[in-house]
């Protein structure tokens, strides 16, 4: 498949109906920002997939309030378990992980629903993206790229308590398609947190009970 597409190559995909895509994420103490991505995701995604940690502000409340019954797993101090717990549950055959302060953006289609479904037609069991990186409105590197489009499998699984990474049964990455930065990419906008963001804040938990 060609590292760049075009309106073309995006429709010739489209053969025989759409799988579905579950959103799954992870959250706790998101009361600022939970509202806001449940409505930019759900007119997106086929299932939002919310697994909540333990969250002690309004963030369950919201949830709730948009029609959405999250699960419950205790916070642990493992990103990896979390995210598998929440993969778990979901009842689709594709999952995208993606966290409260992300957006997906597309320069090339306006329907950022229809580039994951042709997405997800090509003949690859993960999909990496560019993650464009902001601070206080600034781009500060969007040369990251990560995991977050893949195929629900027992075989594929995040590994690893903290800056965890998605990985087939071999401890290897699953086979992936590394998608142009035109066609779609995830904005990370830190200026939509707080001052502590509060995942910052349990990472350096874990840090410290492993001290």
């Amino acid at each position: 498949m060609p590292y760049s597409w075009g309106q073309s190559t995006l429709y010739s995909v489209v053969i025989g109906g759409l799988s579905m895509i579950s959103l799954v994420s992870i959250v706790l103490n998101e009361e600022e920002l939970i509202g806001d991505f449940i409505d930019y995701t759900k007119n997106i995604f086929d299932e939002l997939v919310i697994v909540d940690g333990g969250s002690t502000d309004n963030t369950v409340d919201i949830i709730r309030s948009k029609g959405i019954e999250p699960f419950f797993n205790k916070w642990e101090h493992n990103f990896g378990a979390q995210r598998n717990f929440a993969i778990d549950k979901a009842k689709n055959n594709w999952c995208i992980t993606l966290d409260p302060d992300e957006r997906l953006i597309s320069v090339a289609y306006n329907d950022v629903s229809f580039v994951l479904h042709n997405l997800i037609r090509m003949p690859y069991s993960s999909f990496r993206f560019y993650r464009a990186n902001y601070i206080e409105g600034e781009l500060k590197d969007d040369n990251d790229s990560q995991f977050r489009l893949f195929r629900k499998d027992r075989n594929i699984r995040y590994a690893g308590e903290i800056h965890e990474v998605l990985v087939s049964i071999n401890g290897l990455h699953p086979d992936f398609f590394l998608v142009d930065k035109n066609v779609l990419y995830i904005k990370h906008d830190k200026t939509l947190k707080r001052a502590v963001p509060r995942w910052q804040y349990y990472k350096q938990q874990f840090y410290d009970k492993n001290k």
